[in-house]
């Protein structure tokens, strides 16, 4: 079983209201998990590029389940939505 982690850069954790990601990567292949996380880390780059950009879309986007629901643990990656 794979797992992927993010942390939340100190500057970011107020505004996302969190300190890290972690999601299931299910029971898979080396390699698909490999591909799975290289997902997550591009979908949580995204997020955190946003948030520094535009500090109230941060505030707004912690409410918002897109951001904050689909990297819960022990979501499933085939519930990735297609951007942040």
């Amino acid at each position: 079983m794979f797992h992927f982690r993010r942390v939340v850069p100190a500057n970011l954790r107020d505004r996302l209201k969190r300190r890290e990601f972690v999601r299931m990567l299910g029971a898979c292949s080396t390699r698909t998990a490999r591909l799975r996380a290289d997902e997550l880390y591009r979908l949580t780059e995204k997020l955190f590029e946003r948030a520094r950009a535009n500090p109230m879309l941060a505030k707004s986007a912690t409410s918002h389940r897109n951001s904050t629901t689909i990297f819960w643990r022990g979501s499933t990656p085939a519930a990735l939505p297609a951007r942040i």
